[in-house]
This record gives C-alpha cells, structure tokens and sequence, in this order.
C-alpha cells in the first residue's frame, strides 16, 4: 500500500507500554513489614491445574497500575502473594506458553476493567482462584523495508469494545519479536481481534496488519481456541523520535499522555501518543520525516493540558522537527496544577441591596456516575434466541466515560458474555438473567446490576 509521507497513525506506543510494563514499585518497608499475602489457584475450566503460570500483582500509580511482584503456580495450580504492603491492587493470570486465556481478577479481559482487591495490615486474602479458558494463537515474523529481521518489535492485539464506532479498542495481549523476527502471540481467546506493530527501540513507524494506518482501517484476525492464525506478517519503515520529561510542581508526573500532531488538511491531527514512565520520561519514536506539534495530558486531570514549548493551542506551539533515525531530546513540559475546588461560601447581602444567589456547583464526578448509573435499564424480553441489551449509554461525561459489562446467570458469570448486548441461549432456559455494568470516568468508579428476569 503507498505510503503518505505523513500517515496519520493513531497508536498508543506499545513500546512504552512494553518499557514500563515490568517496572516495579516497591513498598516502603514499614509497609512492607505489615505485609499480608494473596493466595489462590489458576485452573482450566472443568478444574486442572495450571502449573508454571505467572501471576502479577498491580498496585496504583496516578491513573495507571504497574506490577508490583509476581508469583509462579506451582504443580497444583497453586500460586501465593507474600508481604503485601496494605493498599489497593490488581491481579493479572498469565501462562506463558500461550495456551490459556490471559485473564484479569474476576473474569476481565483487560486490567482496566480488573476488580480491586484491598489488603489490610496483616490480612491474608485466601481462595481468589480463577478458572480460564483454553487460547488460541497468532504467529508472524517482522522485517524492515530491506526484508532484514527485527527484534524487540511489540506485537499486540486489539478488540472492539464498541462495534457501532471505529474508536474503541482495547488491547488484550502483546508479545515481543525474536532475533529472528518472528513471534508468538498466544492467551487470546475465541473472537475478531486486529493486529498493531510498534519498535521498542522506537526506531520504526508503528503500523497495523496487514500494512494499515491505523485500526480502523485494519484487517481482522479470527483467532479460534487451539487454533494458530500464522503469516501475519509486518514491515516496517524507520522513524524519527522525540523525547523529554514531563513535570508538575511535585515533581515527575507519570502515566502523562504525549502526542505528536501533524498539520492534516488544514487541522492538527494526531499521530502518534505514548505516555510518561515512573520517572515522568517519555520516548515518542517511529515519527515519519516531518514537523510536528507535540500535546500533554495529564489523564488523572488534576493538571492543565498543554502544548510544546508552552502554549495553550497548537496553532501557538512551537515545531518540532523530526529527521529519519535522529532523537529530538530536550522536549519537556512544566504542567500548572489545576486549583484545587474549594466549597462555595454564602454571605448575607446588606439589607439595602438586592440578594444574589450562589451558583450551584458542577456535581462530582462519582455523582454524575451515580446519575448515569442510575438511569441504565434493559431492553428485550429474556427469551431464548431474542437479544437483550443495556441501554441509555452516555459516551461523554467532562471525560470519556467507559463502560464494562458481565452478564450473570443466576450468581455464575456467563463466560465471554462483556457486550453491552447478549444473545439469549438454550442453556439459559429457567435461569435469572442479570447484567453488571462497571462506569469509569476520570479515575471513578461506579457499579450497578440491572436485572432483566428469568429466562423462558
């Protein structure tokens, strides 16, 4: 497919979000002395144990979470967390070899959408036990525009979380190229998944299979359990790359979005976004020749955006020039934090003048979801071959607001029932139907269950 000098690539940058997947944070050690554990097993459904699996714990940092420790299963599946400091966490299932679905605690497909577990000091949380299903396999190999192999290339699969837009993707698994170029990407599970290609090195232009700009206009890989999807090839061209730090007053600020935009019919486009490490470092590589405009967002909100060197618009930025195969260093952000609301105050008027009224606050964000939450309802008869389907979504709420779904039979999870919609099936016949639905916007959280009834 011909290539644009300046595509307009809108990707996350894996290679990031493969650099700091492994970072640890450690707990500070009075915390870490008032430890409790987590313990449990990853089986297969029907109850075999898995043996050898990684289990990841995930601790908050600003508005994303990063492993903390990791625990193998052993022979009986059985897996155990040691010296958890008190807090909040997540816990991620993986087998390495790619034969068993990734899985998130309880039953998610993606760590954001995962349920918290808190430990207190000292508490042992027991029996958090998962039971995943059997995965299928996607395998390829990656060369530059010379046909040469390249390692070290993060390969990842997407999923479309909202099938009525070309938007909303969620990544659910990723792997690495071998010195050979080749990959193995295993843990998906049965369903339509597409395929993104970015350098850890960030020497090349990110691109989707098969040769795409972006997501949208990618093609699908069906992935069946068992199964290999093979020759998902990729080749990728070299790329420029910018990079700096971004701080607030405190210090470095982390989990910043960072995009680069380029001057598209007129309109400044996104390209490519990655986001801030620990450190509050960023590495935006695989840019194509060109100039861009380069934004900052904090995603916790608690900073206001901003664009390099300074400016409040990108027609004020500043430019920055990408060459093939060079860093642009030096491109920091100094974010001004947001003042911090304080509660309206009401004075008694004199009496010669006329009263005025304080305006009304802006509801909080937990609020508004509670709002939100609170007028969702179902739609469809609970009938066996007809469709059900949460309704009243809201896409916007001062942020984006993101929902996830799980559908219940009884009190059993329905397994791959997370669409907003379901099929009623034979083996729901007699049982209560009922749906979860977790609300998140600007690190908030809020969850309803909304019964449909008992399924004829």
């Amino acid at each position: 497919m011909p290539r644009s000098s300046r595509p307009v690539l809108v990707l996350t940058s894996l290679a990031v979000a493969t650099a700091t997947a492994f970072v640890p944070v450690a707990p500070s050690a009075a915390a870490a002395a008032s430890g409790g554990s987590i313990s449990g097993q990853m089986l297969v459904t029907g109850g075999a144990p898995i043996a050898g699996a990684e289990v990841t714990l995930y601790a908050p940092v600003g508005p994303d979470w990063y492993p903390v420790d990791v625990a193998d299963t052993d022979a009986t599946g059985t897996y155990q967390l040691s010296g958890v400091a008190p807090g909040t966490y997540r816990l991620g299932f993986h087998d390495p070899s790619g034969d068993h679905a990734t899985e998130y605690w309880s039953n998610w497909a993606t760590l954001e959408d995962a349920d918290d577990l808190t430990v207190a000091p000292g508490e042992d949380l027991t029996g958090k036990t998962v039971m995943v299903t059997p995965a299928g396999h996607v395998t390829g190999t990656v060369t530059d525009d010379w046909d040469a192999p390249l390692a070290g290339i993060a390969v990842a699969a997407y999923r479309h979380t909202w099938p009525w837009t070309d938007t909303s993707w969620e990544r659910l698994g990723e792997t690495l190229t071998t010195a050979d170029g080749t990959y193995d990407l295993g843990g998906l599970g049965d369903g339509t998944y597409r395929l993104g290609f970015a350098d850890t090195a960030a020497a090349h232009v990110p691109e989707f299979w098969d040769d795409a700009e972006s997501l949208a206009t990618s093609q699908d890989v069906v992935v069946r359990a068992g199964e290999v999807a093979a020759n998902k090839d990729a080749q990728l061209t070299p790329g420029g790359t910018v990079a700096g730090t971004v701080t607030g007053a405190s210090g470095a600020l982390p989990g910043v979005r960072v995009t680069a935009y380029a001057l598209d019919a007129g309109t400044w486009s996104p390209v490519l976004s990655t986001r801030t490490d620990l450190t509050g470092g960023y590495l935006l590589g695989g840019l194509p020749a060109g100039e861009y405009v380069l934004g900052f967002v904090d995603r916790s909100e608690r900073h206001f955006p901003e664009y390099w060197d300074d400016a409040v618009t990108p027609e004020a930025a500043t430019q920055v020039d990408v060459v093939v195969g060079a860093t642009v260093p030096g491109r920091d952000a100094v974010l001004a934090a947001k003042p911090v609301p304080t509660p309206p105050t009401t004075t008694t008027p004199p009496a010669t003048t006329t009263p005025t009224t304080t305006p009304t606050p802006t509801p909080s964000v937990a609020t508004q979801l509670a709002a939100l939450a609170k007028g969702l309802d179902t739609k469809g008869k609970p009938v066996v071959g007809r469709k059900v389907k949460v309704t009243n979504l809201v896409a916007e709420l001062r942020t984006s607001v993101r929902y996830s779904f799980q559908w219940y039979s009884g009190s059993k999870k329905i397994r791959k029932a997370t669409r907003s919609a379901l099929k009623v099936s034979r083996s729901l016949r007699g049982k209560a139907l009922k749906v979860r639905v977790k609300l998140r916007a600007a690190g908030t959280t809020k969850v309803v269950t909304l019964k449909v009834g008992k399924v004829r």
